[in-house]
């Protein structure tokens, strides 16, 4: 199983080191294919090449290059199971691209995906939806039945509050300011079902 987890922690070490994950003779061809499912090998290259040193816990590095680094290495090894945790939280215009087209490639290698995320973008690539709050299942369903009924509720919320601010327009204002009672649940979790063509070597 690969993770990508939403607090990215990387080891004091070299590029290939941590998308290897400090194995002992790793193949660099390996660590190159990981870096280029996920679309990071360019900016390794920009960034000196895999052996450059990226401090304790790639301190040397941006979020978003650090999150980068970490999709590598949750793609090494081709496993069949990636778990991604916020895997958009830190990324850039350019990092968002490269994170769909590597989602995209993990569904046609036929490999199954989670992601938790609250950016909405980019639960256009998963198959169903699972909305939890506080633990516990709010609905289950396709992509499109789940955004559809996140929509509806949002309408409703979004009426709700229009009439709440005409009648009383402080508390209105102070129900707004406290967050986004838009849905009520936490992050979505999008599911990819695996596909059933065989990965590529």
């Amino acid at each position: 199983m690969g993770y990508v987890p939403q607090a990215i922690e990387l080891f004091a070490g070299t590029i290939a080191q941590n998308i290897s994950r400090l194995e002992e003779e790793p193949k660099s061809s390996e660590i190159i294919k990981a870096a280029k499912q996920a679309g990071v090998h360019d900016m390794i290259k920009k960034l000196g090449g895999y052996d450059i040193d990226i401090g304790t816990g790639g301190s040397n590095l941006s979020a978003g290059q650090r999150q980068r680094i970490a999709l590598a290495r949750a793609l090494y090894g081709n496993p069949v199971l990636l778990v991604l945790d916020e895997p958009n939280s830190s990324l850039d215009e350019q990092g968002d691209i490269a994170l769909f087209e590597a989602i995209k490639g993990m569904r046609e290698r036929g490999q199954s995906v989670i992601i938790n995320a609250h950016k909405k973008n980019i639960l256009t690539l998963s198959d169903d939806l699972l909305i939890l709050k506080d633990g516990n299942q709010v609905a289950y369903g396709s992509r499109d039945e789940i955004l559809s009924k996140i929509r509806k509720e949002q309408a409703k919320n979004n009426a709700k509050r229009t009439k709440k601010q005409a009648r009383n327009p402080t508390q209105g204002f102070q129900i707004i300011a406290g967050g986004n009672p838009s849905w009520g649940g936490n992050a979505p979790v999008s599911l990819n079902k695996k596909k059933d063509n065989k990965s590529d070597e």
